[in-house]
């Protein structure tokens, strides 16, 4: 989050300050901070036939941020769901 100031006039015409808290913008010079506190996420997921891919920007604690890359085949999900089932 960013705190943006701005200028508002009361019903007697006074101008008074106040402060508005937005979300950050992708790429703002608080954007690491918000992803490393989590007030700030950025993520993709793909799902096709076969494979489901989820891609996420994560930040660590000393701030270096990082790609999650996580992939998941159905395909062999579903044959080892189907295996344990057997089992039981």
């Amino acid at each position: 989050m960013i705190s943006v100031e701005k200028t508002v006039t009361d019903a007697q015409g006074r101008p008074s300050t106040q402060f508005e808290d937005k979300p950050s913008e992708m790429g703002d010079k608080t954007f690491l901070a918000d992803l490393k506190s989590e007030a700030a996420s950025l993520f993709a997921t793909f799902d096709g036939n076969k494979i489901k891919v989820s891609l996420a920007l994560r930040v660590d604690e000393t701030g270096k941020s990082y790609i999650v890359i996580e992939y998941k085949n159905s395909v062999i999900m579903k044959e080892n769901n189907d295996a344990t089932l057997k089992s039981l």
